[in-house]
């Protein structure tokens, strides 16, 4: 697992080919833009591209393999874990941060 804090527009990459970034920020929930291709199951390699209004404690299915969790809110900053395999990386476009090692 991965936990990452992001504020608008600033976006992860997990693997290769899924990028996910919040269009919105508030105090109860963000929207989470999500695209790319499907990772693993029947569907693999499928492209999607989605919008998800989450709130907090509130998951999201990117693909079999692939979940992402809204922990927490802190005024402008979301902080999502990111669930993936082990050898699938989570890469940052912002300057918020990845913790791996949560």
């Amino acid at each position: 697992m991965n936990r990452v804090v992001l504020k608008v527009d600033q976006s992860i990459t997990i693997g290769r080919d899924i990028r996910i970034s919040p269009t919105d920020i508030d105090s109860k929930g963000i929207r989470l833009m999500a695209e790319g291709r499907v990772l693993g199951g029947p569907n693999d390699g499928a492209m999607f591209e989605d919008v998800h209004e989450m709130k907090i404690g509130s998951s999201v299915h990117l693909s079999p393999h692939v979940v992402v969790t809204l922990v927490e809110v802190r005024g402008r900053i979301a902080r999502l874990d990111v669930f993936a395999p082990a050898n699938v990386a989570v890469k940052n476009h912002g300057l918020c941060g990845i913790d791996n090692a949560v």
